[in-house]
């Protein structure tokens, strides 16, 4: 081949060397920006970590940063284990819940393989299972009067349609904030014992009471693998530690595909230290759960809100007059990050709000509150320079 062939082959189809499904896969790109207002967006705690975190930053040694951590993640495994009183080879921590779920993925789906994932629901394990050449498939979140469900038998069925391999079920789920029960999971994998089912608990923790014994489910079920953060409840985001607990069994395969290092041993320490201060994190979670009630109980009050029962720190709420894109402009403008979920969740008229602060809740309130006010004088010219949102659900400035 000459020089001149050679070159228009490579411009006809450039980069030959990548998989074609990689080059034709769509990257999740999450909505962060830079932006002075208080994010009510993405989910995280705004309630920060444990003051025995700040702590442990004070009084940090600088050996903490010359070596690799010392046995991979033994430090972080070990504290997981005795919070939740399961044995070390039972846990598999990483960078995040994120790179957690693309592990399992990388274990289970292959090109051409089938996924199963709940719509609405998270856009990142469309692209994981895109970035594997496998095919996602999704199931029914349906809502039912003042909330979402899970339905076992809408699941079983699209299980048997797709010949899907592997099942995500987030409980809490996002963005509706309904939980599956005890009784339902175990329905499903009675009934789907060659599906590995994942059970994505990023939102874990905002419940007077948690509904599961995992003791018994990952003692009886081979085929159930669960997924936490420290990101929400924990308030260390910014740390990056997401970890799945199984049975020794499949956790031993799956560690097969595990990074070589472990996390930092910093965030293994900060990781532990608030795993261990469960006072802290039980306050939090109360005072959460009762800012979620309130902002419920007062927009109800309001009449143009369906507010959803929610299990999660984040309200899913349907406008019954208002238009989502401008109540989130009226926000922003205020100094608010909310989320329009007519774009990438592909609900017409709904808006997705975190739970802050007690503090931050009542300021939420009070420009609802205002909103109302503005829209009955017929003052609909109320976002003076506003925002524009691709289509998933992404700020644009």
């Amino acid at each position: 081949m000459n020089k001149k062939n050679f070159h228009q082959e490579n411009v006809e189809e450039p980069f030959r060397y990548v998989l074609p499904h990689i080059k034709e896969a769509n990257n999740y790109v999450p909505p962060v920006f830079e932006k002075e207002v208080c994010g009510l967006y993405m989910n995280y705690s705004l309630y920060g970590p444990s003051p025995k975190c700040m702590e442990v930053l004070q009084n940090i040694d600088r050996k903490c940063f010359l070596a690799y951590p010392y046995g991979g993640n033994s430090l972080i495994n070990k504290a997981i284990a005795d919070h939740l009183k399961i044995n070390e080879d039972m846990i598999l921590a990483d960078h995040g819940a994120a790179n957690v779920l693309n592990q399992i993925f990388r274990v289970v789906l292959g090109k051409g393989d089938n996924v199963l994932i709940p719509n609405p629901g998270w856009d990142y394990y469309k692209s994981a299972a895109n970035l594997l050449g496998a095919v996602w498939n999704q199931y029914t979140v349906f809502a039912k009067d003042d909330r979402y469900i899970f339905c076992e038998d809408e699941i079983l069925k699209r299980l048997k349609e797709t010949g899907a391999k592997l099942l995500i079920i987030t409980s809490p789920n996002m963005p509706t904030g309904n939980s599956i029960t005890q009784k339902q999971l175990e329905y499903i994998s009675d009934n789907a014992k060659n599906v590995l089912i994942l059970v994505d608990e990023a939102y874990y923790g905002y419940t007077r009471k948690y509904a599961m014994d995992i003791h018994y489910l990952i003692g009886n079920y081979p085929n159930l693998i669960f997924v936490r953060t420290l990101s929400k409840l924990y308030g260390l985001a910014s740390e990056r530690i997401g970890f799945a607990f199984c049975n020794k069994k499949l956790m031993n395969i799956i560690r097969k595909v595990a990074p070589l290092f472990g996390i930092s041993y910093l965030s293994q320490l900060l990781g532990k230290t608030a795993l261990t201060d469960v006072e802290y994190y039980e306050n939090v979670s109360a005072k959460t759960i009762r800012s979620r009630e309130r902002l419920a109980d007062e927009l109800t009050k309001l009449g143009s809100y369906q507010v959803y029962k929610s299990e999660a720190n984040l309200l899913l709420i349907r406008l019954l007059k208002h238009s989502a894109e401008e109540v989130v402009k009226y926000f922003f403008n205020n100094g608010f990050a909310i989320r329009d979920c007519s774009r990438g969740y592909n609900l017409k008229s709904h808006i997705r709000i975190s739970i802050g602060t007690e503090e931050i809740t009542e300021n939420v309130i009070k420009l609802f509150k205002e909103y109302e006010e503005i829209i009955s004088s017929s003052n609909r010219n109320i976002a003076n320079k506003g925002i524009m949102v691709n289509d998933t659900g992404d700020f644009k400035f």
